[in-house]
């Protein structure tokens, strides 16, 4: 959404995510946005096995204080405007649950 609150349509909007509890490694996708300035990511599971998970979580609990668990994504649109999605001033960072989100994106 523009800052005069029109959809942008062909926005670049990328999703990046992880799951800190069955991977070492992030992703990302990017789409553009329809003519109602929407983008819908489908939906991504990472599986992994018992001892996958434990080796993972250990893993990431090396990091102490800064260690991450279990899965995480933000979206962020970028291009000509950019933007975030930012809830109480933070960028918003989603962490497993609902199970399905929608956010807004005001770029600027």
């Amino acid at each position: 959404m523009s800052p005069e609150g029109k959809p942008l349509s062909g926005a670049n909007v990328r999703l990046s995510y992880v799951n800190y509890s069955v991977e070492s490694n992030s992703h990302e996708m990017t789409l553009q946005t329809d003519e109602n300035g929407r983008v819908l990511f489908p939906e991504v599971h990472r599986r992994a096995n018992l001892v996958q998970r434990a080796l993972f979580t250990a893993s990431s609990a090396t990091a102490g204080i800064h260690a991450s668990f279990g899965r995480h994504a933000s979206v962020f649109a970028f291009g000509d405007y950019e933007g975030n999605v930012v809830e109480n001033g933070y960028i918003f960072d989603w962490q497993g649950s609902p199970d399905s989100l929608q956010s807004k994106i005001v770029a600027k």
